[in-house]
């Protein structure tokens, strides 16, 4: 496949003692603008598990929270919060959105969610300059009885928790 642009693409990440961070930073030195029509994130999860969300809203983030299972989650706003079936507590939400459209959260099947940014009144997500960077995306996840997400990173994965996985179309 022959693209007509070339682009770098860092996937930083930032890892804690009770979760990860990560963003994208994007430049396309041979375009002057981008318009952004969406965001692949996803966050899959090995099996079901219980959630705690409101549903998707650009517009209020004053609605009741919904527990159910991630797998009747339609959509989200973040923080998305989950146990899984391994008893690990989580939650899934953003951070540093400067001059990037809020996420939320949106299921795509197979206990998975993808992010949804919110969009402007004509359907694009953002406009940015040939050189931008996304908002953090964050997952925190701690065991019921300790400290356990360190050791889990140790290992390279968290029970009950796939991972986050940046897919092409």
């Amino acid at each position: 496949m022959s693209l007509p642009f070339w682009i770098q693409l860092t996937l930083r990440f930032r890892v804690f003692d009770d979760g990860i961070g990560f963003r994208y930073e994007y430049t396309v030195p041979t375009v002057d603008s981008l318009l952004i029509t969406d965001e692949l994130t996803t966050f899959r999860f090995h099996r079901d598990g219980t959630s705690w969300s409101i549903p998707a809203s650009a517009e209020t983030y004053e609605l009741l929270y919904q527990q159910q299972p991630i797998s009747e989650v339609e959509t989200a706003n973040t923080p998305f919060t989950f146990k899984t079936a391994d008893g690990v507590y989580g939650s899934i939400h953003e951070a540093a959105l400067y001059d990037f459209p809020e996420m939320t959260l949106k299921q795509i099947g197979h206990y998975t969610l993808k992010a949804e940014l919110a969009p402007w009144p004509d359907g694009i997500k953002a406009r940015k300059g040939n050189h931008f960077t996304t908002s953090w995306r964050t997952v925190h996840a701690e065991g019921r009885k300790s400290r356990i997400t360190g050791k889990i990173m140790r290992k390279g994965r968290i029970k009950g928790f796939v991972g986050v996985k940046q897919e092409k179309e």
